[in-house]
């Protein structure tokens, strides 16, 4: 019996030895990958702040400067042993593009950040202006993309038939007005976004121009029909383009030095017009897609190749009858334009509109002005007494995309975020813990 004790507690204490070795091998090596663990986690924090740096030095407080250059080499954090290295690179014809590329270093892991900025074009805006020109929205009135004011936002109506803004509304002064809104996609006050001083990217990518008043009609099999010279749509010489490639290698044209642009018809394909100078667009009758963009639950049609764009200096205007006629009983009631639509300077000025028919003015894609100008009147109680109600649906392809040569945003916006680490192969091998 003394002999079979003694052999137990022998085995016992081997037993107890080799787990006691054991555990501790396990602790030693849960600290470590502890540390590494810390020090893994730190390159990345390192690294991030290094490219919050940059993405705030490019802000420059609203004032978005692509000059910024980053300091050369390694920069080592005060006081750690961290370090980081920041550089910027900037693509695109209009400076449209910045990449930063950050690395960050502690311990011996280095983790890697590359961000893309890019500038959003207007075009995402379903409503935009500089100046509301005090003009409410009221009962009626609907905006069911994003919503963007450089002034105050004005609201004349009571629930439950107050103007209603679907997206996301933003402003830069406030809300002004004894009415309210409904702003189901949220609202935010101090959002700075202004206008372009020019409309440098279609005057330089254009590959038609004219200097007289013209006249463009679309048809929904392609062809494109060409006024000029004249003073109506049905004087001047008139030239018939088999498609839009055949009107302008760049899917851009443009009227330039004072003349009238005039536009009317069924798109099909891809064109971005502009209108420089003096002169004004007029909308002398509906302007839509051959194939609708937008589905009947709101979503973007995947069938939808269509995309316009319309940049002018000046107002648009919209005449009492259609194509512009100065008499007679046709009358433009409605009005319907896909694309989306930029004036500089002006606004959207509907003739009459103190005395013209009731009757609404439907928007797909995206209307970016300089200042509301008056579509319609309505009463004390803000009913529509003449004039057009607004009805202004967005394109959700603009959110991603935009007509070519459309201006863009002085912000930049994150649209990539890459990130990648590199670490020891030990801190990730599948050891076997016993």
């Amino acid at each position: 019996m003394g002999r079979t004790a003694m052999m137990f507690v022998i085995c016992f204490n081997v037993i107890f030895m080799v787990m006691g070795f054991t555990m501790s091998d396990v602790s030693s090596r849960a600290y470590v990958r502890y540390t590494n663990y810390y020090k893994h986690e730190e390159s990345q924090y390192v690294v991030q702040s290094a490219v919050n740096m940059g993405i705030a030095r490019i802000f420059n407080g609203g004032n978005c400067d692509t000059n910024w250059t980053p300091p050369a080499g390694n920069i080592q954090l005060q006081g750690t042993d961290d370090f980081f290295t920041l550089n910027r690179q900037i693509s695109g014809q209009f400076r449209d593009t910045i990449t930063i590329i950050a690395g960050g270093t502690c311990g011996g892991f280095h983790d890697t950040s590359i961000v893309t900025l890019i500038r959003r074009s207007f075009s995402q805006f379903t409503n935009y202006s500089v100046n509301e020109g005090g003009l409410p929205w009221i009962k009626g009135d609907t905006c069911f993309g994003r919503y963007h004011t450089q002034d105050y936002i004005y609201l004349d109506g009571q629930n439950p038939n107050a103007a209603t803004f679907m997206k996301m509304a933003t402003t830069k002064l406030g809300k002004s007005g004894t009415g309210v809104g409904n702003f189901y996609g949220g609202y935010a006050s101090g959002v700075d976004n202004p206008l372009p001083s020019s409309c440098a990217e279609v005057i330089s990518q254009t590959g038609k121009t004219w200097s007289a008043d013209t006249y463009i009609q679309f048809f929904a099999n392609g062809q494109v029909a060409v006024n000029t010279g004249g003073t109506s749509w049905t004087t001047g010489t008139r030239t018939v383009y088999a498609n839009i490639g055949a009107l302008t290698s760049t899917n851009v044209a443009l009227v330039n030095g004072g003349g009238d642009l005039h536009v009317k018809g069924t798109l099909s394909g891809q064109i971005t017009l502009g209108c420089v100078g003096s002169g004004h667009v007029y909308l002398d009758s509906s302007l839509v897609y051959n194939v609708a963009p937008v589905l009947s639950n709101g979503t973007a049609n995947p069938a939808c190749t269509d995309m316009l764009g319309i940049v002018a200096d000046g107002d648009f205007q919209i005449p009492e009858r259609f194509n512009g006629a100065t008499s007679g009983s046709n009358y433009l009631v409605d009005l319907k334009v896909d694309g989306s639509i930029f004036s500089r300077t002006g606004g959207i000025i509907a003739d009459n509109y103190a005395g013209r028919a009731i009757g609404t003015f439907t928007a797909e894609g995206g209307l970016q002005l300089y200042q509301r100008k008056s579509v319609g009147t309505h009463d004390s109680n803000g009913n529509r007494t003449s004039g057009f109600a607004k009805n202004f649906h967005e394109d959700p392809r603009l959110s991603s995309m935009a007509p070519k040569a459309y201006p863009s945003t002085k912000v930049f916006q994150v649209c990539k975020w890459f990130e990648s680490a590199k670490t020891t192969s030990a801190f990730w091998d599948n050891e076997l813990i016993y």
